[in-house]
Parts: structure tokens; sequence; C-alpha cells
């Protein structure tokens, strides 16, 4: 008698049908993007859910970017800071740290009135500090908690954190508010 007659029917649907559970979650476990992966939920506390995410392009031929958005609530407003919120973007090209600090200044400007940006002023210069050069493949992640403020890691490294939730709205706003940086990432980003 061969070996698989041994084997109960019911074993055999049991681990079938646990290995179909397996295979069907770890393939929404991700998106990918441009050959890039992002998970579908971030394990933080609380858990993140990714809302959308996008490709910018630079001069609509130059690929930059990629992004990936998370929210605790993803039906929460951009503009919303009750609840946990990260921005993953992965490089395509290298950037020196003065494109950074220079591009976050003037998104901040576009997206805060002459009141916030001087409130924030201060902030925002030392978190324009702790930017670092980056290479192909190099990812910055913005993270809010309400409870933890906003934190800027690179490569899984936190480089800095701020409470002032003025800034954590300004930052974000960069490519999420009424004037972002691309239209149509900003859609993307939002689920859209």
């Amino acid at each position: 008698m061969h070996w698989l007659n041994k084997i109960p029917y019911f074993t055999v649907s049991l681990f079938l049908a646990a290995w179909l559970v397996l295979a069907a979650t770890s393939a929404q476990a991700s998106v990918k993007i441009e050959g890039v992966s992002f998970a579908s939920q971030l394990n933080t506390s609380p858990t993140l859910q990714l809302q959308g995410y996008g490709l910018l392009r630079y001069r609509w031929v130059i690929k930059a970017y990629v992004a990936a958005f998370y929210q605790t609530d993803t039906s929460l407003a951009a503009e919303d800071m009750s609840g946990g919120k990260h921005l993953e973007i992965e490089y395509f090209h290298a950037i020196k740290a003065g494109g950074f600090a220079k591009a976050t200044r003037d998104g901040v400007r576009s997206n805060t009135d002459q009141a916030t940006y001087a409130a924030i002023e201060a902030d925002l210069e030392a978190f324009l500090e702790l930017y670092q050069d980056v290479q192909p493949g190099d990812r910055y992640a913005l993270t809010w908690f309400p409870d933890q403020g906003i934190s800027l890691n690179l490569n899984g490294e936190a480089l800095g954190r701020f409470s002032d939730e003025r800034l954590a709205r300004a930052l974000f706003a960069i490519w999420l508010g009424e004037n972002p940086g691309d239209e149509r990432l900003k859609q993307a980003l939002l689920g859209g």
C-alpha cells in the first residue's frame, strides 16, 4: 500500500486549505510599483494601513522616486493629524542633502500661511539639518503619531523627532496639501 493512501482525506483537505489561506495572505502582504515593494500594512502600534502609492516623474520623463502613504484610519483627511501617518519614499537617483532641504523649505512655504511658517521656522530649520545625501535604493520615511511627534528615518535609522503638530502637517502637505509638488502623485497617495 502506498504511503499517500494512509493519509486521511480530512488531513489532506485541512493542509490544502491552510496552504491556500497562507498563499492568499502573503500575496496581499505587499504592493509593487516600478519594481519596489511596499507593505500593505505596517505593524506599528497602532497599525498603519496602506492608503495609496505612486511614482513621481521629474519633467514627465525621469522616474525620480516611488512613494507610499499609510494612515491608522484611511478615512481620515490627509490634513487630519488625529491619527498616525507614514510616508515612505524610495529614490531612483542620488540626491544631495541640500536638494532635500531646498525642496522641503519651498514645499512648506507653498502650503502654509506666513504666521504658521514663522511659528514653525526654527523647528523646520532644525529638521532640514537632518537630511543626508541619498543613493538609488535609499528610503526616507516621515512618520507621525499624535503622542510621539513626527520623525524622519533614512533606511530604517531614526534621524530625529519633533513634537510640533503644525510642523508635521506642513511636512505632509508637501505631498498631500493644497499645493502639492505633484497633483498626480498626491491623488495616487490618497488612493485615487
